[in-house]
């Protein structure tokens, strides 16, 4: 048990940094969606795949001076059918970039 709950707090330290890096600091927590459409918009800037995204890869992203436009990954600024891939992708249903 104590593994899983280690994990789950690694795993939301991570979401935080992510969000703080991208310059959104609403509460996100929940919001798979966002998390996702992080992680494609830094692949893409960075020549990786969605799914090997990591902190890491956050870091580098920031460190060379990319940023994100304010209110970009809300939900409401992010088409239908690219919530439900996100949603998809967090399921592993759908086909990885």
């Amino acid at each position: 048990m104590k593994r899983e709950e280690e994990y789950f707090e690694r795993r939301e330290r991570e979401e935080k940094r992510m969000a703080k890096l991208m310059g959104d600091e609403s509460n996100f927590k929940g919001q798979v969606p966002k998390i996702e459409a992080y992680k494609e918009r830094v692949g893409e800037n960075l020549g990786v795949k969605t799914y090997q995204v990591s902190i890491d890869e956050f870091e580098k992203w920031h460190e060379r001076d990319f940023r994100a436009n304010e209110g970009e990954f809300d939900p409401e600024n992010i088409s239908p059918e690219k919530l439900t891939w996100y949603n998809d992708q967090m399921r592993g249903s759908a086909p990885r970039k």
